[in-house]
């Protein structure tokens, strides 16, 4: 019963929400607050703030949070351990994922599934800073994201392939006979970019601070290079 505690903790800090963590341990809204309370009374500490509604957690609480993750992940862990000496991968990956990362995910989840076909992929679009919490608080299993040399010290990584940026422009006669183009002409178009907090954009403000310029876009979006895509193919903008 104790480990079953810890993961409707975690379910409800992930959630902030006792319906919408019951409905997703599949247990009634009475039973999964109960057994937080018989949590509290067994570690002798108040972990929910309590009111008419869900508050948050106590200061206790929070760590009882990341003991619980730690303990799941754990137990996870060593069902897959379990599962490998048969010979036989189970179980469910927890995979964060870049957005931009969407064309290389069918020949993951296609390899994965060839070689262990028991393992489950769960995929969550996530950013880089989301996506180093997932793996430090061990509600992710995987990532494929941008990550510094620095950064990477308490992970296993490997790199899995190499991106090149491209311009991207309309298919008009001004740009049909040219196959390259300079960072001086390219601060004159009418772009369309990510944010500023993607690491994309970061290596394209990079590149015109290098030539003393700062791209001033038409539009600015925070979501998905596809976005962007569909302003070059009917608004006659560049990215």
């Amino acid at each position: 019963m104790f480990f079953r505690q810890l993961q409707y903790l975690v379910a409800l800090s992930q959630e902030e929400h006792f319906g919408r963590a019951a409905g997703r341990c599949n247990v009634s809204q009475p039973s999964l607050s109960s057994a937080i309370k018989q949590l509290e009374l067994s570690l002798g500490v108040p972990i929910v703030l309590r009111g008419r509604r869900f508050l948050g957690f106590t200061k206790e609480g929070q760590r009882v949070i990341e003991w619980a993750e730690r303990v799941i992940s754990q137990r996870d862990a060593m069902m897959v351990e379990l599962s490998g000496m048969r010979e036989n991968f189970e179980g469910r990956m927890r995979l964060g994922a870049m957005p931009n990362s969407s064309p290389v995910l069918p020949l993951f989840s296609q390899l994965l599934s060839q070689k262990h076909p028991g393992v489950k992929i769960d995929i969550k679009f996530l950013g880089i800073e989301e996506t180093k919490q997932g793996l430090s608080n061990f509600s992710l299993d995987v990532g494929i994201t941008y990550l510094k040399p620095a950064e990477l010290k308490d992970l296993s990584f490997m790199p899995i392939y190499v991106e090149r940026l491209s311009l991207l422009v309309p298919d008009t006669d001004a740009y049909r006979k040219r196959s390259t183009i300079t960072w001086e002409e390219a601060s004159k178009l009418p772009l369309c970019l990510l944010d500023k907090s993607m690491h994309e954009r970061r290596i394209v403000d990079d590149a015109f601070a290098r030539i003393g310029k700062e791209p001033t876009p038409i539009v600015t979006a925070s979501d998905s290079i596809l976005n962007l895509i569909f302003h070059v193919m009917f608004a006659g903008l560049t990215t």
